[in-house]
């Protein structure tokens, strides 16, 4: 068993936008498949650049505040409690476009699924 507690990992820059504070509770190469389990705090006005993951699925949990995720040119906003999947090739970006913060716990799962011509 492995555990890892929030009160004792370092803030580290979101690839995408540096000043974005995430945690990184599940590292890369630990669990297969899994890119990463991360908690990230966007201050108001903090956008991660769109990006496209050709080989990874992407999902979000809103913890706190309302993600503004824009998907393909299209911009959603998804207040506490939503869950947002992204599918490999999906062009987003996640914005907190509202005075609170916003936290996300979000995973990458590397996409295994010959729909999308991966193995």
């Amino acid at each position: 068993m492995v555990t890892s507690s929030l009160s004792e990992l370092p803030f580290l820059g979101v690839s995408h936008n540096p000043e974005i504070k995430k945690q990184v509770m599940i590292p890369n190469g630990v669990v297969p498949n899994i890119t990463n389990f991360s908690r990230a705090t966007f201050k108001k006005d903090q956008t991660c650049t769109a990006h496209t993951h050709h080989d990874m699925w992407e999902v979000y949990l809103v913890e706190d505040g309302i993600l503004s995720m824009t998907c393909n040119g299209k911009t959603t906003e998804h207040p506490k409690g939503s869950c947002v999947t992204i599918e490999p090739g999906e062009e987003h970006s996640a914005s907190n476009q509202h005075a609170e913060d916003l936290t996300l716990t979000y995973f990458g799962v590397l996409d295994v699924d010959e729909r999308h011509g991966l193995k």
